[in-house]
């Protein structure tokens, strides 16, 4: 009990959470069907994903995802990823203790594409160092036509 202090104040100090998105960024709104998705996107940069690659209208590539394979519709957006787990400070990953990751796809509430990753983990680094932290991105896709 000696070093509590010592380890909260590490903890303190290397606790952490990082949110990025776009300028007025707003919450997921609600689709109820995969059409709702269906149109034209702008693919700005702010942050970038490529669903469908277009050069003068012609498709240069395309991939085919299928609902319960590959993603689920689960409250108003299609969750592509959700994982939970424990690393196990193995293979060269200092990192012992649970972790969280999310990853999201749906329209915003003024209907532009939207993407969301969401990360956390509370554990040890090096067997020795208190962490907590966490980690959201956004990404929003301007709906250039319907």
């Amino acid at each position: 009990m000696k070093n509590f202090p010592l380890l909260f104040c590490i903890a303190v100090a290397v606790a952490g959470c990082i949110t990025s998105g776009p300028q007025n960024n707003v919450g997921f709104g609600r689709i109820e069907k995969l059409n709702a998705l269906e149109g034209v996107y702008k693919n700005l940069g702010e942050t970038t994903i490529v669903v469908k690659a277009l050069k003068a209208n012609d498709v240069l590539k395309e991939a085919t995802f299928v609902e319960g394979k590959d993603f689920e519709l689960s409250s108003g957006r299609i969750r592509l990823m959700h994982r939970t787990g424990f690393s196990g400070a193995t293979g060269g990953n200092p990192y012992l203790g649970p972790y969280y990751e999310s990853t999201e796809l749906g329209l915003d509430q003024h209907g532009h594409g939207k993407y969301r990753e969401v990360g956390a983990a509370a554990g040890l680094a090096f067997l020795i160092v208190p962490l907590v932290g966490s980690v959201r991105d956004d990404v929003r896709f301007v709906r250039i036509e319907k």
